[in-house]
């Protein structure tokens, strides 16, 4: 458990996070929701007794991923323990240790505040309390952090977090909403793409200067739930359709894989011109290749289940349910390993192609629990329903932490970080 990355094939570990347990502490949020008291208990023990001034296989730590990751995974265990699910640990030495560790990563991390602009820098050395001399960072880095950051002082991607700061505290965080819909309109109106063919699909592209390139890769497909989630607390049905047609087009194209699961990166025309022919070796360009998949690798994402949960929320659509469960079972159909599960090289070959000994902590920490969630209904009768709402004992009438849509009457009371790690919000539910 003192590793950060599991090889699944050839059952091998990697430091790459600090050598702190990042695939455990990941994993932490999950095991809580399923009540896997033995596991949750398990991480604790491991967890309380982390010396965050030591690193393995170096000096410096990468400061939004430990954040997102770990950082983001030990605040939302603090608050479902200190939630709803207070009855898996009564143990008052967990969680003051919990705690405490919490507060001392806290304030290991904000060492990397420590510039003129006080825009973070992203490599961190823990034990000498200094950054790296990079002059730049991404502003996704920086906004990453604002939701861990602000919910640690409560307690003691950047436009998906102008919105779900928002949500954290409406009041604090007013302006975020703010800015976050003149991106989302600014995406709407200038960026979101319809290939040929499908002018109900939208892919989100790229820009390379003035330049628009026609390609998707798969952390982006996160992009429907987050317009799903503004449209559910703002009213905006805009919101809410444009959020649909991507988590649908993500749909369409994991139905058109031999695997039944989505590649790396997309690639598309909306004029289908004789460049995209040539490149692709086309006769003729139609509705049922305009699409194509460029890397078809599949490193088990949770962007598009994510994305199908926020459309269930908010439509009470069957097909969302349905096809996660087909990810899921594709997911156990070519990607399990002896041990876990690893990435595959080919979505498009029936077996998955070759295993990549892979498996990013974000499998546990958010495609498990997203499969759970959109299933998670008390009134869902159907097996996979049956199941998920086995794992949940004693508070599956409330489940406080789901999603909620405000347009229904019932505000959001926890927000989850881009880990899949829920927070309990700060000030009034929206």
């Amino acid at each position: 458990m003192g590793h950060d990355t599991y090889r699944p094939v050839t059952k091998a570990m990697d430091d790459d996070f600090g050598g702190w347990g990042v695939t455990a502490i990941d994993a932490l949020s999950t095991a809580i929701m399923f009540e896997n008291e033995d596991t949750v208990r398990q991480i604790l023990d491991f967890l309380v007794n982390l010396d965050y001034n030591r690193i393995e296989d170096g000096t410096s730590i990468q400061l939004n991923e430990v954040t997102t990751h770990q950082f983001g995974g030990m605040l939302s265990a603090y608050d479902l323990l200190n939630g709803p699910f207070a009855h898996l640990v009564p143990q008052q030495d967990l969680r003051d240790g919990l705690y405490r560790q919490m507060v001392e990563l806290g304030n290991v991390l904000s060492c990397g505040f420590g510039t003129p602009s006080g825009v973070p820098r992203n490599w961190v050395d823990t034990a000498l309390c200094t950054t790296d001399d990079a002059l730049s960072n991404t502003i996704a880095g920086a906004g990453s952090l604002i939701l861990e950051f602000a919910r640690l002082s409560d307690i003691t991607v950047f436009y998906e977090y102008l919105l779900k700061a928002y949500i954290y505290d409406s009041k604090a965080y007013a302006p975020y909403l703010e800015r976050w819909k003149l991106a989302a309109d600014s995406t709407i109106r200038y960026i979101a793409s319809h290939p040929y063919g499908h002018p109900e699909w939208t892919l989100l592209p790229r820009w390379n200067g003035r330049d628009i390139i026609k390609e998707m890769d798969a952390p982006c497909w996160f992009a429907g739930g987050n317009f799903i989630l503004a449209g559910m607390i703002t009213g905006n049905q805009t919101l809410i359709d444009f959020g649909v047609s991507i988590a649908d087009t993500a749909g369409a194209l994991y139905q058109m894989t031999a695997t039944g699961l989505g590649g790396e990166l997309v690639v598309w025309t909306t004029d289908c011109s004789p460049s995209f022919k040539a490149r692709f070796d086309l006769d003729e360009c139609n509705s049922s290749n305009s699409v194509q998949v460029t890397s078809p690798e599949y490193k088990l994402r949770p962007e598009v289940i994510e994305s199908w949960y926020y459309a269930y929320r908010a439509t009470k659509d069957l097909k969302y349910r349905e096809w996660a469960w087909s990810a899921f079972k594709a997911i156990i159909s070519v990607c399990e390993t002896e041990s876990a599960y690893s990435a595959i090289s080919d979505v498009n070959a029936v077996n998955g192609g070759k295993e990549l000994d892979e498996m990013d902590s974000g499998f546990m920490a958010q495609v498990l629990k997203y499969v759970w969630l959109i299933h998670l209904d008390v009134s869902d009768d159907t097996a996979q329903g049956r199941l998920c709402i086995r794992l949940l004992t004693r508070v599956q009438d409330q489940a406080p932490f789901h999603v909620k849509d405000s347009r229904r009457g019932s505000g959001n009371m926890w927000v989850y970080n881009t880990q899949g790690h829920p927070l309990m919000v700060a000030g009034d539910p929206v």
